[in-house]
């Protein structure tokens, strides 16, 4: 029965990031056939400047999770839900700030990448205290391990920012940017209104005020590998959008958008892999072997991706895109190698985060460094870029194995008494 329970929960999940993916590419394939290259170039730099945000709200999930697994296994929920409150509040107004400096600054950070207007950057700036909100709260649902709520919010964030571009593109004919970037918004608008329902139903004690802080050092380190694996992810699309022609930066954004297949299909293995490497952890184990089978997993699943995406790419780029774009479908099976190279490297990043590895801040900073040199040097053509992606992926991934699997004692966990999450206990599924 207990094995049945993780099954089940590690089903709810896997699936629910399939709908969130699924979501994702028809939010994207929506926008790229109406809009056309030019100006889906334009939402897709925009998009990469929420990527650029994004290790900020995933370090907020990652250390709202840790706490709700810690707490939550002590039967603490009134000190989380109060720890919830008090550091959310913080969080958001540091939001705001964030907020209204990206849109003061909107009208430069539009010139720089040649958007040819400041809303999307505007809007985009306007939305970050949503989303530090959102990931919070599924942050909460997902360390206590309520895998049909954590499931549920993923769906409810997705399917509002679908149906609310479609409804905007299709039904009002705003074609614009704009109109993806503030579906975005309604979208964590409504994923904010789900979660609120859903953390309801977590347990209810009476707080008791003996807890600790989560340590400000695995704070800043996740944050800071969050970092620079968004800029890794993000960097080639802001790097086209600045340096190819329009036209050009649409048809890369849209090859590169078919290559992240092979990322999404992957994405819900870290998600369910992450607490999992970190249990090992707190019981002393380096779960090497563990990291080696997920490796396999992930190289399983992206191997026909990325032949399909050689074999017969106009078969997957004209459904999904549009015929505009199948002058680039010959570059989506390398684009597919590269971002397969990404979903690794960020599994590794994974494994040493949760066995507290701090090298990795190090060589991923190395990485980017590489990267953003390369593009520097190399970005006339759609070719040049993806190749500088396969390159910097592969060498930074290769470096990180080496560290993951060098012989070592386990660091000791800093910042809570060690905790020991039993993995064979049946999750409390609602």
């Amino acid at each position: 029965m207990r094995r049945r329970a993780l099954l089940r929960g590690s089903a709810l999940v896997v699936g629910a990031t399939l709908v969130w993916h699924l979501c994702n590419f028809a939010f994207n394939a929506s926008s790229a056939r109406v809009l056309g290259p030019a100006k889906y170039g334009t939402l897709a730099a925009s998009i990469s400047l929420l990527w650029l945000l994004n290790p900020v709200f995933i370090s907020v999930q990652t250390i709202a999770s840790r706490e709700a697994t810690t707490l939550g296994d002590r039967g603490l929920w009134g000190d989380l839900r109060l720890k919830a409150r008090r550091n959310g509040g913080m969080l958001v107004a540091g939001a705001v700030v964030l907020g209204v400096v990206g849109v003061l600054a909107s009208p430069q950070v539009a010139r720089f990448l040649h958007l040819g207007s400041v809303m999307p950057v505007a809007i985009l700036s306007a939305s970050i205290p949503l989303a530090v909100v959102a990931h919070l709260q599924r942050g909460l649902l997902q360390g206590a391990r309520r895998f049909a709520s954590f499931a549920a919010s993923l769906v409810a964030e997705a399917g509002t920012k679908t149906v609310c571009v479609f409804g905007l593109l299709l039904l009002v004919a705003w074609h614009d940017p704009s109109a993806g970037m503030v579906a975005i918004a309604v979208g964590l608008a409504g994923g904010i209104g789900a979660n609120a329902v859903l953390i309801r139903r977590l347990p209810h004690t009476a707080p008791t005020n003996t807890t600790t802080s989560a340590a400000f050092g695995y704070a800043s380190i996740t944050l800071v590998t969050m970092v620079l694996l968004s800029l890794l992810l993000s960097a080639d699309t802001l790097a086209a959008k600045r340096y190819l022609s329009p036209e050009l930066a649409g048809l890369y954004a849209g090859v590169a958008l078919t290559g992240k297949i092979t990322y999404f299909a992957t994405s819900a293995v870290g998600a369910f892999m992450f607490p999992l490497f970190s249990a090992q952890h707190e019981r002393g184990n380096r779960g090497r072997q563990g990291l080696l089978l997920t490796l396999g997993t992930l190289a399983a699943i992206c191997l026909p991706i990325i032949a399909v995406l050689f074999v017969a790419p106009r078969l997957v780029v004209a459904p999904l895109l549009g015929a505009h774009y199948t002058a680039a479908a010959h570059y989506a099976g390398w684009a597919g190698v590269a971002f397969a190279g990404y979903a690794m490297l960020y599994m590794i990043s994974l494994y040493l985060l949760a066995q507290r590895r701090w090298v990795i801040v190090p060589v991923l900073a190395a990485g980017v460094i590489c990267q953003l040199t390369a593009l520097y040097s190399l970005h006339s053509s759609v070719q040049d870029i993806i190749g500088v992606l396969i390159a910097t992926f592969g060498i930074t991934g290769l470096v990180l194995v080496a560290f993951a699997l060098a012989p070592g004692r386990v660091p000791t966990s800093v910042g809570h008494p060690t905790t020991i999450i039993d993995l064979s206990r049946e999750p409390s599924v609602p």
